[in-house]
């Protein structure tokens, strides 16, 4: 075994990525595994690469003058230029950040200023779809208004937004929050919903916090944050919450009684290591990404099973690192996680296992730092 979890790899995966990468997985195993300045001229070239990654540029073709797609913030369907479908504002933002642009990148500085009139809760800002859930009703705006300005601040910290001072607000205020999370004796919940074609939902209480992918990505990309969940024990009760089986671990908040906000716990609340085993790959490293960065992924027994089972999965170079073919899913919806895969076609010899490496060793490198910080 190695001194340090990237040493677990059967011999360094770093020179096999950049041979085979695209230009984000390059860049990123450049930046966040190999820790390179963000300044020096290999990491531009393929930061000006990831510019031009057609995918990107797919996307930036769709964002409308004001900043958003589709007159949308956080619905989800399927693109169909034609029928004026697809992404909104937060599925597209992550979806660029995540294959390399940074926040200094025009496209990104547009979109996060949208996002930052939801963070600060402005009345003038666009509630766009979810204004039919509102109507005229103003508890119900500000209800709606405050949901969305944690959402915001959770994404916007992802992309390097998380010292601008409404952001930062709104951080220490969630990470405040979770200390009566870890303390109240009260259930969170208001009863077991079924939707058709849907299934069975927790309606959460409106002041209440789940552990759903927007509170993960707070904790993990907002230092202050962390730092004050940490202390407060608020990253106690998201671990406690993570180790225990939820059968329901769907959430639903209502406005007037309408639905306007499904939520998703970790899928590592409600799936055996068996079920992650056939065919959902692409979902573990999503939980265990996020977790590494929260610097919580090793007190999560859950969570530890699945990384070793990987590790125990760990070829040679040679042989592609994974068999990938039987674990991972044939086709991944971007309406269930964001950031996997990033190459832009699994067509090719080593492209799937390509994103299963790079998102391998970035968990690996992650829990390397946080031993550290620690």
């Amino acid at each position: 075994m190695g001194t340090t979890w990237l040493e677990r790899f059967s011999g360094d995966p770093v020179p096999w990525l950049l041979k085979y990468g695209c230009a984000p997985i390059r860049l990123r195993t450049l930046t966040e595994i190999m820790g390179r300045p963000a300044d020096v001229a290999d990491v531009r070239l393929v930061r000006e690469e990831c510019d031009r990654y057609p995918a990107s540029q797919q996307v930036l073709l769709l964002q409308q003058p004001n900043g958003l797609w589709l007159d949308k913030l956080l619905e989800y369907e399927p693109p169909n230029k034609s029928r004026h479908r697809g992404p909104g504002l937060v599925n597209q933002f992550l979806f660029l950040v995540e294959r390399g642009w940074g926040d200094s990148h025009p496209v990104i500085h547009l979109a996060g200023e949208r996002l930052l009139e939801l963070v600060r809760e402005e009345g003038a800002s666009d509630l766009c779809e979810l204004k039919g859930y509102t109507g005229s009703d103003r508890s119900a705006q500000k209800y709606v208004r405050r949901c969305m300005s944690e959402i915001a601040a959770a994404v916007l910290s992802r992309a390097g937004f998380g010292e601008h001072p409404a952001v930062a607000a709104v951080a220490k205020a969630v990470a405040e929050k979770l200390a009566g999370e870890a303390t109240s004796r009260e259930e969170r919940f208001d009863g077991v919903l079924e939707i058709e074609d849907d299934g069975s939902y927790r309606r959460l209480k409106p002041e209440r916090i789940t552990p759903d992918m927007f509170l993960l990505y707070l904790l993990a990309f907002h230092e202050g944050a962390r730092r004050i969940a940490a202390a407060n024990g608020g990253l106690d009760w998201v671990c406690s919450q993570l180790s225990r089986r939820d059968p329901v671990p769907r959430r639903v908040r209502e406005v007037n009684g309408k639905k306007f906000l499904k939520l998703t716990d970790l899928h590592l609340t409600a799936w055996s290591l068996d079920e992650f085993r056939a065919g959902r790959i692409g979902y573990m490293l999503h939980d265990l990404e996020l977790l590494a960065r929260c610097g919580i992924l090793t007190r999560c027994p859950p969570a530890m099973e699945c990384l070793e089972w990987m590790l125990g999965r760990v070829r040679s170079a040679d042989d592609g690192y994974f068999d990938v073919e039987t674990s991972v899913e044939r086709g991944v919806s971007r309406s269930q996680y964001h950031f996997f895969p990033l190459e832009e076609s699994w067509r090719g010899k080593h492209k799937k296992s390509v994103d299963v490496v790079f998102r391998l060793a970035l968990i690996l490198a992650t829990l390397d730092r946080t031993s550290l910080r620690a």
